[in-house]
């Protein structure tokens, strides 16, 4: 309010800007926060993924050499053996693959964001309707 107790005749770039700079401080605020957390998980989450990598690995080489022993078994070829365990072993992770990239290029069912663009839009048409320049 100014000294004759009427509220302050903002000009409409000068609220667009104090929408924005205050808007652009709640984004860094939020930032701040979100890279704060991910700071503290981030130590964990690297030991947790090097150990599953790793036993991932490990179960994978155990199974590779019990499907050849096993195929072993089966006959006596020479070309049944552990080389044959890892190459059905491979196929399988292609297969794996395939239906991931499967999953990961359909398309999401409603449109992402939409919180978001709406309120921009509510935002779009209130700058629209405040603007003295726009009305004709």
């Amino acid at each position: 309010m100014n000294e004759s107790g009427d509220e302050t005749d903002l000009s409409f770039p000068k609220g667009l800007a104090a929408y924005l700079r205050t808007r652009l401080q709640l984004v860094s605020l939020e930032t701040q926060e979100a890279l704060a957390h991910l700071q503290g998980k981030l130590g964990p989450v690297l030991v947790a993924g090097i150990s599953a990598i790793s036993i991932y690995f490990l179960v994978l080489a155990a199974l590779v050499s019990l499907l050849g022993k096993l195929l072993g078994l089966l006959g006596d070829h020479p070309l049944l053996g552990w080389e044959v365990a890892a190459l059905l072993l491979a196929g399988l992770h292609i297969v794996i693959i395939f239906a991931m990239k499967k999953a990961l290029t359909r398309k999401p069912p409603a449109p992402l964001f939409e919180y978001t663009r709406a309120e921009l839009e509510r935002d779009r048409e209130w700058i629209q309707e405040h603007n003295p320049t726009s009305k004709n």
